[in-house]
């Protein structure tokens, strides 16, 4: 069993993991577990760990203290989150399956990887969270093609840009062939960045040698099979559908 399968022991040993890393100061850590906490915990829960007396840790919720008392966030209820570990985000907006958002200030919780807090909620977000819950979602071609900035936007590393008609067109032609059953569009950086579109992901029922005229048309590096975040986002697919990512250097 992996680790982050057991919540309990995941929290303990990303606490461990901050206070080795000099951040001690900012840890409590409960090995059975206490209620003895100033917040209205579930009448199951037990909270494992406490980072700067501010956040606490159960092993199915982080609650949030402040101000005005404490917010609990349920990690089976975050349908989405627009930050990933690691990706420099200084705020966060988790949202719910209950239509709710709440926002983090990720510098309370890290400094690029350096934060293993900040890996702590982000891991248990995209374990226990729904599908794809984790980083920025995918956009529909259309939704990409009605962005005032989608020609700067589309694969900003490429010499020389492609204009909205021949994007326009390729998609077309792309969504046209056999067995392509539908294609989004994947971003780089975080919520709070310019769009940049850094891969198009296809779902497909066919190989990735029927995109070869898509590739060599829009000047792509290579096309791979989708990571497991990606095929996530995407939602569930029929048992012959694959999902690929096309991808520019």
């Amino acid at each position: 069993m992996a680790l982050i399968d057991d919540p309990k022991a995941f929290i303990a040993r990303m606490f461990q993991m901050e206070a080795n890393e000099g951040r001690g100061t900012y840890c409590q850590v409960f090995s059975e577990g206490t209620t003895a906490v100033p917040i209205d915990l579930q009448p199951h829960e037990r909270v494992y760990a406490i980072y700067k007396s501010k956040y606490y840790f159960t092993s199915d919720a982080m609650y949030v203290s402040g101000s005005q008392g404490s917010l609990r966030l349920a990690w089976k209820d975050v349908s989405a989150c627009s930050s990933k570990h690691g990706d420099g985000s200084k705020k966060s907006t988790i949202s719910t399956v209950h239509g709710k958002s709440i926002v983090i200030d990720m510098t309370d919780l890290a400094k690029g990887w350096s934060g293993r807090i900040s890996q702590l909620v982000h891991s248990m977000i995209d374990r226990w969270g729904s599908p794809g819950a984790l980083g920025l979602p995918l956009m529909t071609v259309q939704e990409f093609l009605c962005h005032p900035d989608a020609e700067a936007a589309f694969a900003p590393n490429l010499e020389g840009r492609i204009s909205c008609s021949e994007l326009s067109e390729a998609f077309q032609l792309l969504l046209g062939l056999p067995g392509v059953e539908s294609v989004f569009l994947s971003r780089a950086g975080t919520e709070e960045e310019e769009l940049a579109i850094q891969g198009v992901v296809i779902v497909s029922t066919c190989e990735p040698d029927e995109f070869a005229a898509f590739i060599s048309r829009l000047s792509a590096s290579e096309v791979v099979p989708a990571d497991e975040s990606v095929r996530r986002k995407v939602g569930r697919l029929a048992a012959d559908q694959k999902v690929f990512e096309v991808m520019w250097s």
